[in-house]
């Protein structure tokens, strides 16, 4: 990593030099191509596709806030172990970014981790904007399939009650479990396909 930042820091610098030489648009014509394909060749992997969880969250029962566990099982056509909401269906993992969270943070809510009755929060990977049939690499070993991107709500939830919105439905994805493993707080998400 050290050296990729390296690299961007590098054609920074001469991308800024150069523009303070000689006009902007000479800048932008001779290093643009350059510092573009630096630039998606260093966040590609790093930034933009790849995140970490923030909370392993699980509820024994439906309909209830889900408590940080820091730690599961994804199980192959299951979802995770001794959540209410794992089996054979589409549904089997909920995942939410902390993004998503501070939003309804800054709306004033004291809301936090699982209280969206997300499996898995994440931080830094856009969930949202990710195509239907994406695969996200979770751990180690576990290998999900993203089936759903949103939900419908059919009651209010509390937190739309107190706030008049909600980010699950919008933000929120749902995945399969291709391939089971152990995840844990700190553990990379990256989207593989």
């Amino acid at each position: 990593m050290a050296e990729r930042v390296k690299k961007v820091l590098v054609v920074l610098l001469s991308f800024v030099l150069c523009a303070g030489c000689y006009s902007l648009r000479r800048a932008l014509r001779l290093f643009g191509r350059e510092l573009l394909g630096a630039f998606l060749t260093i966040c590609r992997k790093d930034v933009l596709f790849m995140g970490i969880i923030k909370a392993v969250c699980a509820s024994a029962k439906k309909g209830m806030r889900k408590k940080d566990v820091g730690e599961g099982l994804l199980v192959e056509e299951h979802g995770l172990q001794d959540d209410a909401h794992a089996g054979p269906w589409h549904r089997q993992v909920s995942l939410l970014a902390l993004e998503s969270i501070e939003k309804m943070r800054s709306k004033g809510l004291d809301v936090g981790a699982g209280d969206f009755a997300e499996n898995l929060t994440t931080e830094g990977i856009d969930l949202a904007s990710l195509p239907l049939g994406s695969r996200l690499k979770i751990g180690g070993m576990a290998v999900g399939e993203v089936t759903q991107i949103g939900k419908e709500c059919h009651k209010r939830c509390a937190i739309f009650e107190q706030a008049g919105d909600c980010v699950m439905p919008r933000e929120g994805i749902f995945i399969r479990v291709l391939a089971g493993g152990s995840v844990k707080v700190g553990d990379a998400v990256e989207v593989i396909s």
